[in-house]
C-alpha cells in the first residue's frame, strides 16, 4: 500500500513449515527504510522466535 513501510516474519512449526506471520507497519512519512529495518527488524524476529518457543517448547 502506498504511505506504507511493513515487514513480517514467518512462524514456522518444527517441521519448517509456515504456521502463521508475525508483522508491523507504520506509515512511510516516519522512518526511511533503513531506520525502519535498524529499529524493528531485530525485534520482530526475537518476537517470533519467543512465540515459536511458547508453541513448541519442546524444540524446534
Amino acid at each position: 500500500e502506498l504511505g506504507v513501510r511493513s515487514m513480517a516474519a514467518p512462524v514456522r512449526d518444527p517441521q519448517g513449515n509456515t504456521i502463521a506471520a508475525m508483522s508491523i507497519a507504520v506509515r512511510a512519512e516516519r522512518l526511511s527504510m533503513s531506520e525502519f529495518k535498524e529499529t524493528f527488524l531485530m525485534p520482530l524476529k526475537r518476537a517470533r522466535n519467543e512465540l515459536e518457543k511458547k508453541l513448541y517448547p519442546q524444540g524446534m
